[in-house]
C-alpha cells in the first residue's frame, strides 16, 4: 500500500471514528484521540489488509475508546458488539484457538462430567470454610494444639462445632437450589467467592503467626519469649522452696538486674491465656487462666505439686552450663 493510499485510509478512518465520539465534549475528544492518527499510520504500515477488517468497523473501535476512557456508550447496542468483537478477537488468536482444542478433547469432557459429582461435597467444605476461617481470623487458630481445625467462637469449641453445623446446612440449602435458580445461583457463586478469599486470609494469618510469632522448624527457639531448650514455651514461672512447698510473689530478674517479664501469652496449646494482672509484673507465679474448651468460663492453670528436692551441694562457685534456656 502507498503512503499517500494509507494516508487517506487513515484521514478516513480517523474521520469516521471522531464523527461517532461527536457527543464528547471538544476537549475530552483532542485528549482521546491525541496519539490516535500516529497509531493508525502504524497499522497501515505494518502489514497488509484495511484498517477496519484489521481493527473493525470504526463506530466499534470508537466505542473501544470510549471504554477504556470510562466514558459512557452512546449507544447501548455498541457495548455489545464492541464485547462480540473482543470475543472473536481471542476466538481467532493462537490463546483462544488452543482453549477451544483442550475444551474440545475427550479429558475435558469427562472433567465437565465429574466436576458436577463434587458439588455436594464442595458445600460442605464451603459451608465449614464458612465458619472456620473468620473464627481464625478473629482469634487465631486454637485448634493447634489437638491437630483438629475447630471453629473457636465465643471461647468455645462447641458454640464453634454448632456454627459450623449452620453454616454447612446454609450453604448445601443454598447449593441445591442455585442448580435450578439462576438468581440463587448467582449469589452462590459470589458467597463462594469470599469464603475462598477468607480462606486465603486465614492461612496467611497462620503463616504469619509461624513466620513472624517465632514458630520454626524446631518449635518455639526463634521467639521473643522464655522457652526451654526443647522449644517448650514457657507461659509462666512456679518458684518452690527445698521442700516442695510453693512460693508467692517472688520477684525474678536477670544477671543485670532487669525485671523478667518476657512470658509466652499463650498456653503451648495455642490457647489465649488470661491473666489477673499483678501489682508487679516481675512476680511469679501468675495468676494465669484459659477458657474452658466446653463452657467458655476461664480456668484457673494451677502450678504442678513437685516432691520435696535433695539438701543443696555446698556452696561454692560452679561453673555455668552452656545451653541454658533463657529469653
Amino acid at each position: 500500500m502507498s503512503t499517500a493510499i494509507a494516508n487517506l485510509e487513515v484521514r478516513s478512518y480517523l474521520d469516521a471514528v471522531r464523527a461517532h465520539l461527536s457527543d464528547i465534549s471538544e476537549r475530552e475528544l483532542d485528549d482521546l484521540l491525541e496519539d490516535l492518527e500516529g497509531h493508525l499510520l502504524e497499522v497501515a504500515a505494518e502489514g497488509e489488509g484495511s484498517l477496519e477488517e484489521r481493527l473493525g468497523p470504526p463506530e466499534v473501535y470508537a466505542e473501544e475508546l470510549r471504554v477504556s476512557a470510562d466514558l459512557p456508550p452512546r449507544d447501548p447496542a455498541a457495548r455489545k458488539r464492541m464485547l462480540r468483537r473482543a470475543s472473536e478477537r481471542f476466538e481467532r488468536s493462537a490463546i483462544g484457538r488452543l482453549v477451544d482444542t483442550a475444551s474440545r478433547s475427550t479429558v475435558a469432557g469427562e472433567l465437565r462430567t465429574f466436576l458436577p459429582e463434587l458439588r455436594p461435597g464442595w458445600w460442605v467444605f464451603r459451608g465449614y470454610l464458612a465458619a472456620w476461617a473468620p473464627a481464625t481470623l478473629a482469634s487465631g487458630w486454637y485448634g493447634r494444639g489437638s491437630g483438629i481445625l475447630v471453629p473457636y467462637v465465643a471461647g468455645s469449641y462447641a458454640a464453634g462445632l454448632i456454627v459450623a453445623a449452620a453454616a454447612i446446612w446454609v450453604s448445601i440449602t443454598l447449593g441445591r437450589s442455585g442448580t435450578t435458580n439462576k438468581n440463587r445461583r448467582r449469589t452462590s457463586l459470589v458467597v463462594s467467592a469470599a469464603v475462598i478469599v477468607a480462606t486465603f486470609a486465614a492461612v496467611a494469618q497462620l503463616d504469619s503467626t509461624y513466620q513472624g510469632g517465632g514458630y520454626d522448624e524446631i518449635g518455639y527457639s526463634s521467639m521473643p519469649y522464655l522457652h526451654h531448650a526443647d522449644g517448650t514455651a514457657i507461659s509462666n514461672i512456679c518458684p518452690y522452696s527445698t521442700d516442695g512447698k510453693p512460693l508467692s510473689g517472688v520477684l525474678l530478674y536477670d544477671q543485670d538486674g532487669r525485671a523478667i517479664i518476657d512470658i509466652y501469652p499463650q498456653s503451648n496449646f495455642g490457647n489465649p491465656l488470661l491473666e489477673q494482672q499483678p501489682a508487679i509484673r516481675n512476680a511469679f507465679p501468675r495468676n494465669l487462666f484459659v477458657p474452658d474448651p466446653n463452657t467458655g468460663e476461664p480456668k484457673q492453670l494451677s502450678c504442678p505439686t513437685i516432691p520435696t528436692q535433695p539438701p543443696a551441694p555446698p556452696a561454692g562457685p560452679q561453673p555455668s552450663t552452656p545451653g541454658t534456656p533463657g529469653g
